[in-house]
């Protein structure tokens, strides 16, 4: 349900982010001038928004796998198969952020079709009682036992 999508979503991301700091504080050690760093994606903050991060940390991975930056980063750890492994987990943090989304919205709709229930007995119900009160209107104590006065 949207507990467990919720859940999964919070941990891929915390992963995800986890793995990006770690690469984005190598790579600002190893790539000091500015346009290495732009090329990279290092500059600015990191997005707090999923999709934005997504977005941005697979452009640092991509470029990471590119000279000149390939041969550095691999001595170090990044190598492409780590790269592409990071973008994988990317891949599956926006599956994870998909079926949140689905989450939410079939709990949306499970909620308004509860709604719309509670709204149709609540109607059957006065229907009811009135009913009753006028089929019993010579019975009071029927009525005054039934709580329908």
């Amino acid at each position: 349900g949207q507990l467990n999508a919720t859940s999964g979503l919070k941990q891929k991301s915390a992963e995800a982010n986890e793995e990006y700091v770690a690469f984005r504080k190598l790579a600002r050690e190893l790539f000091v001038d500015s346009a290495a760093q732009a090329a990279l994606g290092l500059s600015g903050r990191i997005q707090k928004d999923v999709e934005k991060f997504i977005t941005g940390a697979r452009a640092s991975y991509a470029a990471a796998k590119t000279a000149p930056y390939t041969a550095r980063l691999a001595k170090r750890g990044y190598s492409v198969t780590r790269l592409d492994a990071l973008m994988v987990a990317l891949d599956a943090l926006s599956i994870a952020g998909s079926e949140q989304d689905k989450s939410e919205g079939a709990a949306a709709a499970a909620t308004d079709a509860r709604d719309a229930a509670y709204a149709a007995l609540k109607s059957w119900a006065k229907e009811f009682k009135a009913t009753a009160q006028s089929a019993l209107r010579k019975h009071p104590a029927l009525r005054t036992k039934l709580s329908l006065n």
